[in-house]
């Protein structure tokens, strides 16, 4: 069975050298919104919303590496051109200046808790190796933990959140995919001869007051995680060999009336 495991690899080769090895995401697209979506439709996010996510996660699983510059309030300008230059062929990651100042208060909001930062200083930690095996269906997959910890089988995920309000997030998990993300990953890791006993999502809220929150995945949210997934894998590899992408729903769907309709009185 195809293995390979890559301490090293850039977050642009990963997402771009390894198309033929399924993610987390594709497994997630499907899961919500079919085959044919997963496959055919393009994550497009704004420039604010990948710059918040790229900083934050670089400033707390690669502060080492100094990686974030601050740039100016406007984008599209000569003056932004140019610095986005300098950082491109430096490595770095540019920020809008007001974005660098929040992106600075949420990884300091996520080391200030200690139930996040015991992981995110953890001295046996490994961030963000590429998992790329092959499921026993014969279908690729790759995962890409932001960190792992091999003592006791820990995998960790951060995350930035609209909110992290457990009523909110709990929610937003569930449409968002998040059990499936989990599940997909510990099935990678497992297929690589990884041990996971442990899924942590690593919070922090987007705007103030950049509140941040652990989340553990339970044993039974991940139990069904895997039941999705292997149910996933298994379309993805029927769909392989027929050539056949298809919706998750049936071509005639019912309209019926809400539930929180039905008790309604008539106006």
């Amino acid at each position: 069975m195809l293995m390979m495991i890559e301490n090293h690899l850039s977050n642009e080769d990963y997402h771009t050298k390894y198309l033929e090895y399924f993610s987390a995401t594709f497994g997630k697209k499907s899961w919500l919104e079919g085959l044919n979506h997963a496959r055919n439709s393009h994550v497009n996010l704004s420039a604010e919303i990948k710059e918040i996510g790229d900083g934050v996660h670089a400033a707390v699983l690669e502060e080492e590496k100094d990686l974030l510059r601050r740039g100016t309030n406007r984008r599209g300008t000569k003056e932004w051109k140019q610095l986005e230059e300098e950082a491109y062929l430096d490595g770095k990651i540019l920020l809008k200046d007001s974005t660098y100042d929040e992106v600075m208060l949420m990884a300091k909001s996520l080391q200030d808790n200690t139930a996040c930062a015991q992981f995110l200083n953890h001295p046996e930690r490994v961030n963000e190796s590429s998992i790329f095996v092959e499921h026993p269906v014969g279908v690729k997959m790759r995962c890409r933990p932001d960190l792992y910890i091999e003592r006791g089988g820990i995998i960790c995920d951060v995350k930035t959140c609209q909110s992290v309000v457990p009523k909110k997030f709990l929610r937003d998990a569930m449409q968002l995919g998040y059990p499936i993300q989990a599940a997909w990953y510990k099935t990678c890791l497992e297929l690589a001869g990884m041990q996971v006993s442990q899924f942590h999502f690593l919070c922090v809220q987007k705007s103030q007051p950049y509140t941040s929150q652990l989340y553990t995945v339970s044993a039974d949210m991940m139990q069904w995680g895997i039941q999705q997934v292997n149910k996933i894998i298994l379309s993805i590899n029927e769909a392989q060999e027929t050539d056949t992408w298809p919706n998750s729903w049936p071509d005639q769907v019912m309209m019926d009336l809400p539930a929180y309709l039905k008790g309604d009185e008539e106006i």
